[in-house]
């Protein structure tokens, strides 16, 4: 089994009444995915700060620090970016997010402004949200930075960035399901 494992950081919150290729709705501004087998081994990689083509709210870059002036320095296409994501998902039985909702939906976004319809992309493989696993084995609070005090009694300092964000996915994933 075959896991890949994903974060997005964004321009802000998708939006269920704009349609994908609407100016004002969501776009990457950061992707991070790890092809992982059940034994907890990557497999492949990578971390790509992504130019969204539109400028960037000070809010969410005070969020994720990605400002405009990084990602039109560093940053790649969002299609370049969307092709490195399915070329690893195609590689996977399952996909895992902390946020699946939310991260889903802004990849279903992405992969339709690449011509694709992201919604049946995004259903072509199983997807597990390790924020719901968490949540139903009773606890209140669910969010990385809660988690990976809880359960490994350490700070998650990089706390949204994509790939720091993965890592904890990950590892809390394999926390909550050992026998995978």
């Amino acid at each position: 089994m075959m896991f890949l494992f994903g974060d997005t950081e964004t321009t802000g919150f998708p939006s269920n009444s704009r349609k994908a290729d609407d100016p004002k709705q969501a776009r990457l501004v950061q992707l991070a995915a790890q092809l992982v087998t059940a034994d907890n081994r990557t497999v492949m990689e990578f971390s790509l700060i992504i130019n969204p083509g539109v400028p960037i709210p000070e809010a969410a870059s005070n969020v994720h620090g990605i400002t405009d002036e990084i990602a039109q320095k560093y940053g790649v296409s969002e299609a370049t970016a969307v092709d490195f994501f399915l070329n690893l998902r195609a590689h996977c039985d399952a996909d895992v997010f902390h946020n699946a909702a939310f991260d889903r939906k802004i990849m279903s976004h992405a992969i339709e402004r690449r011509g694709k319809d992201g919604s049946k992309v995004m259903a072509e493989v199983k997807s597990l949200c390790t924020m719901l696993q968490v949540k139903g084995k009773g606890h209140q609070k669910a969010n990385l930075a809660y988690c990976m005090r809880e359960f490994f009694d350490e700070d998650h300092a990089l706390a949204h960035d994509a790939m720091a964000d993965t890592v904890a996915c990950r590892r809390v994933f394999f926390h909550l399901n050992p026998t995978t």
